[in-house]
């Protein structure tokens, strides 16, 4: 029965992320197509819990799926080098 709960709740926050995606990427670009764009976003979701558990993040972009990949890289290492380097964190 969680299961199922959680597999709706996913669905129901799929559909309000598509929705919000197409609000953020005319506020950015306005009616630009998409190979003039000038602005890329994405908006990470995600359920609070234990993290020892494992969950699952989504997330929707206007951007394709290879740059997300490499900027996600990025940012993870660039977030590993300030954890690292005992550096003040601004992730909450």
């Amino acid at each position: 029965m969680r299961r199922v709960k959680r597999k709706k709740k996913r669905k129901e926050a799929a559909d309000l992320l598509q929705g919000l995606a197409r609000i953020i990427d005319a506020r950015l670009n306005g009616d630009s197509k998409v190979e003039n764009r000038e602005w890329g976003f994405a908006l990470l979701v995600f359920p609070f819990g234990d993290a020892a558990e494992p969950r699952v993040m989504d997330y929707v972009s206007n951007a394709d799926r290879l740059n997300m990949r490499v900027l996600f890289k990025e940012q993870l290492a660039r977030l590993e080098a300030r954890i690292q380097d005992n550096e003040p964190s601004d992730i909450m």
